[in-house]
């Protein structure tokens, strides 16, 4: 894989994202 996979690692459950309003997306959320 590239090693840009590190700059766009997918979302844990929970993790906070400030892209995302700094909310803690659900499991089923695929954005």
């Amino acid at each position: 894989m590239a090693p840009t996979i590190m700059h766009k690692k997918p979302k844990q459950v929970g993790e906070y994202d400030p892209r995302d309003g700094g909310r803690k997306p659900l499991p089923q959320s695929d954005k």
